[in-house]
């Protein structure tokens, strides 16, 4: 069926995964896989599935609250649980299957409540479902966050961070909890506390690619932590405001800094090294892939591309376009490597046009893939970056592309004058 390159239209799809060449159909009343190899299709149940997971191995799926778990050894699906909400996910070995319970029904609300400022939630406290992790090989399962606690970081590998349920909107003025993180071991269900903090929260918890070692960052001390799973170390690194990327074999971590990208031994042997020289020059480097750099001019605001090439930093493109910055609002369009080979898709877009897709190999030469400006139906903005001679910082104009009459102008010049503008 699907063994040729022809284009065909599959009616009826709700929704569909693919991993390993094999594809999952949800239809309305029916589930199938389909080996995208062999053109094979199984029909792996018939009647209304809700929520699944699949990994092109084994697959799981909800009937209300019904859990049902298939693999190919097998004559048909069975039963797993008969309480499940929901929260499917396969481990990264597929040995590990974790799903949520049903949230318990709301206590009877009183008539009359009273709080004070020492209370931690000034109002109900949202409920957080239980994940439970079951092992797929002998059946037994564990609780990986219990009541009070909630689930921080997951990849699908053996270690879960989970922290103590805080209430965040409130946390900087009523810091009665103590922010705790927890290492959760999937394999025996050992749950370790590893660092707490009474004053600041703990944020950005994450694990290493080949899990040896957990980061996080300290409010407290504005600072990175990493903690050696094995050995039970926990080391200060440096002053930071987040992880980018680990090299092979956790061998170093590249951290954030508010204009650079700096490179560190998570086990503290070597001296941490500083990979740009962004504050330097007014820049932000922010690393996307390894040697490749997102960049932000603080003064002209241009944003690019710079690579390390053969050891040395060089700039690739800066224009006066968006085409990435990993914070928020420029963290939309993220670039994509295709894989395999040294292609990139980046999106690129401006104050005056809509964002495009871009193909590039080198950062250097884009080719245009889309061409969707709406803009162009109307008397679009354009924006100007200036500096006045009554004004210390500088500022962003913004008028129509067009001005049809002095008076508008006169008019945009007397807006400014009064004051009226947006600060960068």
């Amino acid at each position: 069926m699907f063994t040729d390159d022809r284009l065909r239209q599959l009616p009826g799809i709700m929704a569909y995964t693919i991993t390993q060449d094999q594809l999952l159909l949800q239809e309305t009343d029916t589930l199938r896989w389909v080996d995208l190899v062999s053109g094979r299709t199984l029909f792996m149940w018939h009647g209304v599935a809700g929520q699944s997971a699949f990994d092109g191995r084994q697959l799981a799926f909800t009937e209300g609250n019904v859990l049902r778990y298939y693999h190919p050894g097998m004559d048909s699906a069975i039963v797993l649980q008969g309480s499940c909400a929901g929260g499917l996910q396969f481990s990264g070995d597929g040995s590990y299957l974790q799903y949520q319970l049903p949230l318990s029904a709301p206590a009877q609300v009183e008539k009359l409540r009273i709080w004070s400022y020492q209370d931690y939630y000034l109002q109900t406290p949202p409920a957080i479902p239980i994940t439970i992790n079951y092992c797929l090989a002998d059946g037994t399962s564990f609780t990986v966050n219990p009541p009070g606690t909630q689930i921080v970081w997951q990849r699908g590998g053996r270690y879960i961070i989970i922290q103590n349920s805080l209430n965040h909107q409130e946390y900087y003025w009523n810091k009665q909890i103590t922010n705790t993180l927890y290492l959760v071991d999937t394999h025996t269900g050992v749950q370790k506390m590893i660092t707490a903090n009474t004053s600041k929260l703990l944020l950005q918890p994450s694990i290493s690619p080949d899990e040896r070692f957990m980061t996080w960052y300290d409010h407290s001390t504005k600072s990175i932590y990493s903690y050696e799973i094995a050995a039970g170390y926990i080391r200060k690194l440096i002053k930071g405001i987040g992880v980018a990327g680990w090299s092979a074999g956790d061998s170093s971590v590249f951290i954030h800094s508010e204009n650079d990208v700096w490179q560190a031994d998570p086990s503290g042997v070597r001296r941490p090294v500083r990979l740009t020289n962004g504050k330097r020059h007014r820049l932000v480097f922010r690393q996307v892939y390894p040697d490749i750099f997102a960049v932000f001019n603080t003064h002209t605001k241009a944003n690019g591309f710079w690579k390390r090439e053969q050891g040395v930093l060089r700039a690739c493109v800066m224009e006066d376009r968006l085409f990435y910055m990993p914070d928020y609002p420029l963290d939309q369009y993220v670039p994509v490597k295709a894989k395999d080979t040294c292609l990139y898709l980046v999106a690129g877009m401006s104050g005056a046009s809509g964002p495009d897709l871009l193909a590039t190999t080198d950062f250097r030469h884009f080719t245009t893939l889309t061409k969707v400006h709406p803009e162009d139906r109307y008397n679009w903005l354009k924006v100007t970056l200036t500096k006045y001679a009554c004004f210390i910082n500088r500022r962003i104009l913004i008028r129509p592309k067009s001005i049809q009459s002095s008076f508008t102008t006169m008019r945009a010049v007397k807006i400014i004058c009064t004051g009226i503008w947006y600060r960068v």
